[in-house]
C-alpha cells in the first residue's frame, strides 16, 4: 500500500484514509483515527496515480505513443513504446505501464486493433484518423 507526504507531518498510508478533499492547491485528508492532514496537490497526485490496485498483462502489439523529436535536425515524429501492462488505480482509471513505468503523461496508446485511445480525451478508429486530429488539435500530441 502507498503513502503520500504530508506537510510536515511524515507520511499517511493510502489505506488508512477515510475521506480527502481539494481546496486551491493543497488537499486535505482524514484518517481512519480522525486525524486530519494536509498535502500539496502535486505529492497527492503524484502518490495518487501511483497506487494500483490491480496489474493486467498488456496484449502483445499494444504501444504507448509519444510525439518527439526523431533526429538532430529536428524532425518531429511519433515512438511507439510496448506497453507491458496496464493498472487500474484507485479512482478505477487504466493506466499503461511501459518500460519506463505507470505512464503518469497520459500517453495516446495504439491497441493491436489499430485504434488509438488517449485518457478521457477520445479515441480514434486508426493511427491515421489520430494523426489527422493532431494536426487540428495540437494539444493531442502532449
Amino acid at each position: 500500500m502507498g503513502f503520500v507526504t504530508t506537510e510536515g507531518r511524515g507520511a499517511v498510508r493510502f489505506d488508512e484514509i477515510v475521506r480527502h478533499w481539494a481546496q486551491g492547491d493543497m488537499v486535505h485528508f482524514t484518517n481512519k483515527a480522525g486525524d486530519d492532514f494536509t498535502a500539496t496537490a502535486k505529492a497527492w497526485s503524484l502518490c495518487y496515480t501511483r497506487e494500483l490496485i490491480s496489474v493486467i498483462p498488456a496484449q502483445p502489439g499494444t504501444y504507448q505513443l509519444e510525439w518527439c523529436e526523431q533526429d538532430d535536425d529536428g524532425t518531429m515524429g511519433w515512438d511507439q513504446m510496448p506497453v507491458l501492462a496496464w493498472g487500474i488505480g484507485l479512482d478505477g482509471y487504466a493506466m499503461s505501464i511501459g518500460g519506463d513505468g505507470i505512464d503518469e503523461y497520459s500517453r495516446a496508446v495504439l491497441h493491436p486493433s489499430g485504434q488509438v485511445t488517449k485518457g478521457t480525451l477520445g479515441s480514434w478508429p486508426s493511427f491515421e484518423a489520430f494523426q489527422a486530429a493532431c494536426q487540428e488539435h495540437e494539444y493531442l500530441r502532449n
